[in-house]
């Protein structure tokens, strides 16, 4: 298979500061970095879905985009968990991620394996103060409100350097709805297609019986 034998190249440093970009790049996963970790959002449950569309422009012509899809889950104790729900081939479907920072454990579900990958959070921070950007290049426009998929979401959008940035957020359920970036690369747009309200069923968050629990403390390889 394609995604064989990957080994995670960041790494799991001693203090549980933790990044895995470059695994959530190859298995397609949606990926929550660890190492930025944030108080859960309590009492706002939900279940969605969400779609992420990436197009690079190579030598300045577009390419095929690629797009994932994923089913997302937060229930009412601030729990979160991605699961891949269409990933194009050659990306493994088999991950699942729980987010749980009740326990302080943040985990990688591999379906095929049974094995539940379980990595030590670091404690939670608060969300830092955008810095203030001083480039005569960046032009930041505040697009006023709308409801999407039934909630209010509040728009801005940046550019500066030649890259632009759009974003729709939830402030009530402290969600992105959607956000849209372009730059001579290519572009990309990640949106939430769907969205209930209310706790998603609890099993979303366990930990299968007749999975193994491998405490992860260096890098590893999902096989």
């Amino acid at each position: 298979m394609a995604f064989a034998n990957r080994t995670i190249l960041a790494c799991i440093v001693l203090q549980a500061s933790f990044s895995c970009a470059a695994l959530a790049q190859r298995e397609g996963m949606r990926f929550t970095d660890v190492s930025l970790k944030r108080p859960p959002v309590e009492g706002k449950p939900f279940s969605a879905e969400e779609s992420v569309e990436n197009q690079v422009f190579p030598f300045g012509q577009p390419a095929a985009p690629v797009v994932r899809k994923y089913r997302l889950y937060r229930d009412s104790q601030g729990r979160t968990a991605s699961v891949p729900a269409e990933v194009p081939g050659g990306y493994n479907i088999n991950l699942k991620e729980v987010d749980d920072q009740v326990a302080g454990y943040w985990y990688i579900l591999d379906s095929a394996r049974h094995i539940a990958h379980r990595i030590k959070m670091p404690p939670a921070m608060a969300p830092p103060k955008p810095a203030a950007s001083h480039s005569p290049e960046h032009v930041v426009t505040l697009l006023g409100s709308q409801t999407l998929l039934g909630v209010q979401a509040e728009g801005r959008r940046d550019y500066i350097n030649g890259n632009m940035v759009e974003r729709w957020d939830c402030r009530d359920l402290q969600l992105v709805m959607l956000l849209r970036t372009s730059n001579q690369g290519g572009q990309g747009l990640t949106q939430i297609t769907s969205l209930n309200l209310g706790d998603p069923p609890a099993e979303i968050f366990q930990i299968p019986p007749d999975y193994k629990v491998v405490d992860e403390t260096s890098p590893f390889t999902l096989k």
